[in-house]
């Protein structure tokens, strides 16, 4: 059952492209954290890169571009009904889960905000009369420690509590030369607690507070190719960081080994509640109401961004979130020829986004400045560019849904939602007293002051479904989706508008959702065209490898098709996958930024043309395969195991597109086993991700910092680095219920 209309739904007569993964799944998979959710939601991509504040999600090979603070969300995530608009609470780990429901396509007839593209649906278990409570315990290689738990059961009469906690430690998966240590660690904690009180049959209050801190040495990236045509591993390059006193040494490739003093200090903090209200009226209608505020930190001080053995840049960031909101609606009885659910939604959040960028000791690049601004100047050690930046949004919201029971096997549906939205706040880049010239050209101040925009949208939704047989049902709906504009909240030349447009997207799709064979195999295919318009881009200025180029990137078509199955072939032997299948390609995109050597043949001078190629993080093909293997082996004991596949086709980083950021196909392997008494009170197993230990990228890009170390003069560095995905991990679980 899901929740993906505001109702209690079989997910089979949902006319909507989801995948809802229960938290028995999620418990099989070993999955634990949201980064995980991947290998059993072929259209979901989540990744980080040099700290947990720059995570993005997306779906169908779309989602959010790059880290800029002024850039939300095009995939909302919501727990429990609340929006969480940081991506710090995803960091946490996945604890004492009823379900995750992942949909794609348009969302906003029924869904808070920002939900263009899809929406994930992270439903908590909610506390019961009967006293429960779960402690698992396990130890993994690099040294990985873990305990989950949870308890739960009535606190007074028509009162009942859940309380759920996590903590997670882990040592670093890659070694760095430069200092002997290993990077690239993790080490969090958080908890939950969810109130129910039910002082009549009418009325249901329930109230869920979560909390997470995560910390981490992570986000270290590792040279490409060192030695290669793009590598960094230049001869004046290795001349002069050998006059700096560094030997480079990293010339391995994908092999978990950094060479960096620049390291990341990462935190992820973020915590938030939501009160629920639901009262049922005697005639049928229920009535909802759901206040929930939310407070999201990350960054890191410092964090990482040249991959090289000298010290070239220090720079910190930090974001606070701190958003509230307020959601009413009406639903109507279930079962009539006409139901629906109205309502209103009132949002406000505030993001402070503070950074800083220093200049290191070996910054040792002359910068070649006209002789009118001094000639080449060398960067100085110690010169700072500040940023300031809040942001403050307002927006309120009516939506509807309707559906139209014409039939007993045919329904209609139609939805609409009309959003005001304002959004005001204040930029500022500045540079500390005392930055010479080369800093000035390359950091220069940008004093942007304050900004400001409202604007309106309307957006809507039409499908239809029907039933052939009680178990066999097709759907076809058309929806839109919308999501404001805003501020380039990074650093930008003066005189470079700042100010961006909203992003809008409309959706076609088609389906069907069959089960055969007296319910023992499951068959879900939906197939789609998402038309989206003015994406809305932020990407690190790929001649220069400092400052962001941020805007509306045009449009893009993205058309393909996702299924999923389950298939009980036996009472031991269970198979169940899905894939996800994207054609897509740039319809209307003819200025956009060219990456460094490609020669520009845009619309205006300097830019290219991007009509007709592949967007990045755009792979063909994702899917994913398991079996699920559980038998008795005595008259006590059963065994479950599990083997899953993963496959992941080649798709580009970066997007400008540059091919050396290309990644290749990847196949991973996990697997579980476990033994359990037919009872259920205990478990022990074993577990394993990457089983075939797959060295591959999460993310790439051109080396950031490379532009401020010499090659020989004037002449600046190159290369290109990324930031690895987690390497084999395995261990072992003992788990006590009761």
């Amino acid at each position: 059952m899901v929740t993906a209309q505001k109702r209690v739904e079989n997910v089979q007569d949902v006319p909507i492209s989801i995948v809802a993964v229960s938290g028995a799944e999620i418990d099989r998979a070993h999955i634990q954290n949201f980064s995980q959710l991947t290998s059993v939601v072929p259209s979901l991509q989540f990744s980080t890169s040099n700290n947990f504040r720059n995570a993005t999600i997306s779906l169908r090979g779309i989602g959010q571009s790059g880290a800029n603070p002024g850039i939300e969300s095009s995939v909302g995530v919501f727990i429990d009904g609340a929006y969480v608009p940081g991506s710090s609470a995803l960091i946490a780990d996945l604890t004492d889960i009823q379900s995750v429901e992942v949909l794609s396509g348009p969302q906003g007839t029924l869904y808070g905000r920002n939900t263009p593209l899809g929406a994930v649906n992270i439903v908590t278990r909610e506390p019961q009369v009967d006293l429960e409570a779960m402690l698992t315990a396990g130890y993994g290689n690099y040294d990985q420690t873990s305990v989950k738990g949870y308890v739960g059961g009535a606190l007074a009469t028509n009162v009942a509590s859940r309380a759920s906690f996590w903590a997670r430690d882990r040592s670093g998966f890659a070694y760095n030369l430069a200092t002997g240590k290993h990077v690239n660690d993790f080490a969090g904690a958080g908890g939950r607690l969810r109130t129910v009180w039910k002082p009549s049959d009418a009325l249901k209050l329930d109230l869920a507070t979560y909390y997470s801190n995560v910390s981490a040495n992570d986000g270290v990236s590792d040279v490409i190719d060192a030695a290669g045509p793009t590598g960094v591993a230049t001869p004046g390059y290795l001349a002069a960081t050998a006059a700096l006193g560094y030997t480079f040494q990293n010339y391995g490739n994908r092999d978990f080994v950094v060479q960096t003093q620049d390291l990341t200090n990462s935190k992820a903090i973020a915590y938030g509640s939501s009160l629920t209200v639901n009262y049922a009226f005697g005639n049928g209608y229920t009535l909802t109401a759901i206040t929930a505020g939310d407070y999201n930190k990350g960054g890191g001080n410092p964090y990482a961004n040249a991959a090289l053995p000298q010290k070239i840049l220090i720079l910190t960031e930090q974001g606070i979130i701190k958003s509230s909101s307020q959601e009413l609606r009406l639903a109507s009885p279930a079962g009539r020829r006409l139901e629906y659910i109205a309502g209103l939604y009132a949002y406000r959040q505030t993001y402070d986004f503070n950074s800083t960028v220093t200049i290191g000791p070996d910054a040792n690049r002359l910068l070649p400045l006209p002789a009118a601004a001094g000639g080449p100047t060398r960067f100085k050690a110690g010169d700072t560019e500040v940023t300031n930046v809040k942001l403050n949004t307002e927006s309120e919201a009516v939506f509807g849904t309707a559906w139209f029971n014409l039939t007993d096997t045919w329904k209609i549906q139609a939805g609409a939602r009309y959003v005001w939205e304002h959004k005001d706040g204040t930029i500022f880049h500045v540079n500390l007293p005392g930055a010479n010239a080369a800093f000035r050209a390359a950091f220069g101040p940008n004093p942007v002051g304050p900004v400001s925009r409202t604007e309106n949208n309307f957006t809507w939704l039409l499908s239809t479904q029907y039933k052939i047989t009680p178990d066999i049902m097709v759907f076809a709906t058309v929806s839109t989706g919308w999501k404001s504009g805003g501020f380039n909240a990074r650093l930008t030349p003066v005189g470079v508008p700042v100010e961006f447009e909203s992003e809008s997207s409309t959706d076609y799709a088609v389906g069907i959702k069959s089960e055969l064979f007296d319910r023992r195999f499951r068959l879900n295919v939906t197939a789609f065209d998402i038309e989206l318009k003015n994406f809305q881009s932020s990407i690190l200025n790929p001649v220069t490898r400092s400052g962001f180029i941020t805007g509306n990137a045009g449009a893009r078509e993205t058309r393909g098709v996702e299924a999923d199955f389950v298939a009980v072939l036996s009472e031991h032997v269970r198979l169940n996958g899905g894939i996800t299948y994207l054609a897509a390609e740039y319809t209307d995109y003819a200025n956009g930024p060219c990456y460094s050597g490609r020669p520009s043949d845009g619309a205006a001078p300097g830019t290219c043309t991007f009509n007709g190629l592949r967007p990045d993080r755009s792979p063909k093909v994702k899917l994913n395969i398991a079996a699920n293997y559980v038998t008795p082996i005595s008259d006590h004991l059963s065994l479950d195991a599990r083997l899953e596949v993963q496959h992941t086709s080649s798709q580009t980083y970066d997007a400008a597109l540059d091919p050396n950021t290309r990644e290749p196909a990847v196949t991973l392997l996990n697997g579980n086993i476990a033994l359990k008494p037919k009872e259920g009170r205990w478990a022990l197993g074993l577990w394993a991700r990457n089983l075939t230990d797959e060295h591959h990228f999460q993310f790439i890009s051109a080396t950031p910092a490379t532009t401020l170390v010499s090659t020989g003069g004037v002449a600046g560095g190159r290369g290109y680095s990324g930031y690895y995905a987690e390497p084999r991990t395995y261990g072992v679980e003992l788990t006590i219920r009761y």
